[in-house]
């Protein structure tokens, strides 16, 4: 590693911690995050998606190597560099990008197929659960229950193929809020969702945030079924089981927040049939 930001960077190292699954490097003041990526193509598609709409400042630089490339490659492994900067917003609600994508474009790093990559995250983690023992595998039925649930009602929701898409995040967390390695492209639908079910799982008075996000998605005329189905999927749940940090679902908290899933979809499914009639559910 400090070959890579002393030759690549002319970066010295001075310190590294470990925060959230990033790796930081300080130098000079300076916080650097250090990522090990599988596909320079993704990282070359964000640089110019960011670059083109003009939105450096929502995210933590891109660092060039010295040949003025966004990636280095060493030992058959590559890396990128980001520059963190800490006056950077971390307010997720607040922060939302409204740039809007050309659906012919980015192709490489549109996620809005659901169905799709609902289909094939079911699958592997089914593989997973086989190998691994946790608190939460005697639920786990339940869980890819509900997901299968989540798949059924987006395949059932009225889909306009040609909606507009937009700058996306892949995960709401404050940790990655803005680290450009978290961009992907999506319906305004699904950052709406996400925000709610990071609500519910990280803020103690989550239900005052609720008619906020639901009144704001009636008067955009966005999808209020898409915004169900997505929030049915337990991602935060599959999630932890695909990652190398299982010993979360030991956590008291999380594991509360998991068991009471079922009341809080039904919370959600009230308040939104409260704007708009949306298929209902038989179990909720």
């Amino acid at each position: 590693m400090n070959y890579i930001l002393k030759y690549y960077y002319d970066i010295e190292k001075e310190a590294t911690y470990n925060k959230n699954g990033n790796i930081y490097i300080r130098s000079k003041m300076q916080d650097y995050i250090i990522k090990e990526i599988e596909d320079e193509y993704y990282i070359e598609c964000i640089s110019e998606l960011i670059e083109r709409n003009n939105i450096k400042s929502k995210f933590y630089e891109i660092v060039k190597t010295k040949y003025n490339k966004n990636y280095v490659e060493n030992q058959n492994k590559k890396y990128v560099l980001l520059k963190v900067m800490n006056n950077y917003s971390q307010n997720i609600l607040a922060d939302k990008i409204e740039v809007r994508i050309d659906n012919n474009k980015y192709k490489y790093i549109n996620r809005n197929n659901w169905y799709f990559l609902w289909s094939n995250k079911n699958d592997n983690i089914q593989n997973i659960i086989k190998k691994i023992k946790t608190p939460m595998n005697e639920i786990f039925d339940y869980f890819i229950g509900i997901a299968e649930n989540a798949i059924l009602y987006y395949n059932l929701s009225n889909l306009d193929e040609k909606k507009d898409l937009y700058i996306s995040k892949k995960r709401i967390d404050i940790e990655n809020n803005n680290n450009p390695l978290n961009i992907i492209i999506d319906r305004r639908e699904r950052d709406v969702a996400e925000i709610i079910k990071y609500q519910y799982f990280n803020c103690e008075n989550y239900e005052s945030k609720l008619n906020i996000f639901v009144e704001l998605s009636a008067k955009e005329n966005l999808s209020l079924e898409l915004i169900f189905s997505r929030i049915l999927y337990p991602t935060i749940y599959f999630d932890i089981l695909e990652s190398d940090n299982k010993q979360l679902l030991k956590q008291k908290k999380l594991l509360n927040k998991l068991l009471n899933y079922e009341k809080f979809l039904k919370q959600i499914y009230k308040k939104l049939s409260e704007h708009k009639m949306i298929k209902k559910i038989d179990w909720l």
